[in-house]
C-alpha cells in the first residue's frame, strides 16, 4: 500500500471512531441535551485546530519532498514548535473566555468540570495530528494504519463506554484527555532528536509563506461547517443542533478519502505535474465508480435505518444526511490539489472567502423557511461554487484545462444520476 492509500485508511478509521462514539451515546441513557453539549464541544474543538493543522501540514508535504535529510528534520521541528505555539494561544483563549465561547455555541450553564476537561483535550489533541503526517512524510503507511487501529479503538472505549455504564459527560471527556495524552507521548517519541533542532530562518520562512494562505483558505472554507452548527444551534436550539449534527455527515468515505487523496497527491504534483494530472483523473474516476452507487443506496434507505442505528429522536436527521450526500459532486473535483502542489496557495484563500460568504448568506436566508435542510443545501451550493471558481482559475491563469485532470463526461453523468435520485428519495 502506498502513502495515499495509507492516509485514506487512517482517515476512515478516525471517522469510524467518531461515528462509533456517537452511536454509543445515542444508545445510552444520556439525555439529548447532554449529547448536544458534547457535539457542540467537538464542534468547537475542530474549529480551533482544523485550519492551522491543515495549512501547516499540507504546506509541509511538498517542502519535505524536496529537502535534504537535515532540512527534513528542521521542517518537522519547526512544524511542531509553530503548532504548539498556535495551539497554546488558542487554548488560552478558551480558558480565559469560557462564557463567550459557550454563548457563541448557544450553550447555557456548562456542567462543572466539563470546560476544564475540554480545554485540556484541545491543548493535547491538535498538535497530535502531526503523528499521521510524520508517517505520511516518511512513507510508512503500514505503521500509520497500525497506529490508527490502536489509538482509535482506545478512543471509542474511553469515550463511548462511560455513558453505557451510567457515567456522565465528564467521564467521556476524561477518557478523551487520557487518550490524547498517549498520542502526545507517541508524537514526542517519533520526533526524537528532531525536537531539539532549531529550524533555520529560511526554512521556517518558506514554510510559513506557503502555510499562511493555505491555513487561511481552510479557515474560511472549513469554517462554514462550524458556522452552520452555530447558526442551527442559535436559531433552532441545542436539541436541533444534536439532530443536525447526527445528519450532517457526508458519505462516510467521501470526505475522508477525497481529502486524504488531495493531501498526499499534492506532493506528486510538486514532483511531476503532467504525470500527476493523469493520476488525479484516473483516481477521481475510480472513486466516482465506487461512491455514486453507494450514495444512491443510502439516499433511498436512510429514512429506514437512521432511527434504527441511532434512536427515534434522530429520525429527522436523515433529511440533512441525504442533502449532505450531494457533496459528492464537488468533492470529486480536485483543482485545489494542483494549486497546492504548485505552491499557488494565495488564490485558495481568496476563493475560500467567496465560498464562506455565500455559505453563511444562504444559510441565514434559508434556515427560516427550510430549517436544517436549508442550512445543509447552502453548504452544497457554496462548496460547488468554490470548486468551479478554482477550475476557472486553473484553466485561464495556470493554463491547466479541466479535461487533463477530470473525466468530465463520466463525472457529469454520475452527478445527474445522484441529483435525480435525491429528488426521488423518501
Amino acid at each position: 500500500m502506498n502513502r495515499i492509500g495509507g492516509l485514506q485508511v487512517f482517515q476512515v478509521l478516525r471517522y469510524a471512531a467518531l461515528l462509533a462514539i456517537g452511536i454509543l451515546f445515542a444508545k445510552s441513557e444520556m439525555d439529548t441535551v447532554s449529547i448536544g453539549v458534547y457535539e457542540a464541544l467537538m464542534l468547537l474543538s475542530g474549529f480551533t485546530g482544523f485550519f492551522w493543522t491543515g495549512g501547516m501540514m499540507n504546506a509541509l508535504i511538498p517542502l519535505y519532498q524536496r529537502a535534504d535529510p537535515a532540512g527534513k528534520s528542521a521542517l518537522l521541528s519547526g512544524a511542531f514548535r509553530s503548532g504548539l505555539a498556535i495551539n497554546s494561544l488558542l487554548t488560552l483563549l478558551l480558558v480565559l473566555l469560557p462564557q463567550s465561547w459557550a454563548a457563541m455555541l448557544g450553550l447555557g450553564q456548562i456542567p462543572p468540570g466539563v470546560w476544564s476537561l475540554f480545554c485540556a483535550f484541545v491543548f493535547l489533541n491538535n498538535p497530535a495530528y502531526l503523528v499521521e503526517y510524520i508517517y505520511l512524510l516518511r512513507d510508512q503507511p503500514k505503521q500509520m494504519i497500525i497506529y490508527g487501529l490502536l489509538i482509535f479503538s482506545l478512543q471509542v472505549l474511553a469515550a463511548g463506554l462511560p455513558p453505557l455504564l451510567g457515567y456522565d459527560l465528564r467521564a467521556s471527556l476524561t477518557g478523551l484527555v487520557l487518550i490524547t495524552g498517549l498520542r502526545w507521548l507517541w508524537l514526542l517519541r517519533l520526533l526524537g532528536p528532531d525536537l531539539l533542532r532549531k529550524p533555520p530562518r529560511a526554512v521556517w520562512t518558506e514554510h510559513l509563506r506557503l502555510a499562511l494562505p493555505l491555513g487561511g483558505s481552510l479557515l474560511l472554507g472549513g469554517a462554514a461547517a462550524y458556522l452552520d452548527g452555530f447558526i442551527v444551534g442559535n436559531a433552532l436550539g441545542q436539541e436541533a443542533l444534536a439532530i443536525y449534527r447526527y445528519g450532517a455527515r457526508e458519505l462516510p468515505l467521501v470526505l475522508l478519502l477525497a481529502n486524504a487523496f488531495s493531501t498526499a497527491a499534492g506532493a506528486d504534483v510538486a514532483a511531476d505535474l503532467n504525470t500527476s494530472l493523469a493520476m488525479i483523473r484516473k483516481r477521481s474516476t475510480a472513486m466516482l465508480h465506487w461512491f455514486t452507487p453507494l450514495s444512491v443506496l443510502l439516499l433511498f434507505s436512510s429514512a429506514w435505518w437512521f432511527p434504527i442505528v441511532f434512536r427515534e429522536e434522530f429520525a429527522a436527521s436523515h433529511t440533512v444526511f441525504n442533502i449532505y450526500l450531494l457533496l459528492l459532486i464537488p468533492r470529486m473535483l480536485f483543482p485545489q490539489t494542483i494549486l497546492t502542489g504548485l505552491g499557488k496557495t494565495p488564490v485558495l484563500f481568496w476563493i475560500s472567502a467567496v465560498e464562506i460568504g455565500l455559505n453563511v448568506g444562504l444559510s441565514l436566508a434559508l434556515v427560516g423557511p427550510f430549517g436544517m435542510a436549508g442550512v445543509a443545501l447552502a453548504t452544497v451550493v457554496a462548496h460547488l461554487a468554490d470548486k468551479i471558481l478554482l477550475i476557472i482559475y486553473n484553466a485561464r491563469v495556470a493554463g491547466i484545462p479541466l479535461s487533463t485532470y477530470l473525466n468530465w463526461p463520466v463525472y457529469l453523468a454520475y452527478s445527474l444520476i445522484l441529483v435525480l435520485c435525491f429528488v426521488l428519495a423518501p
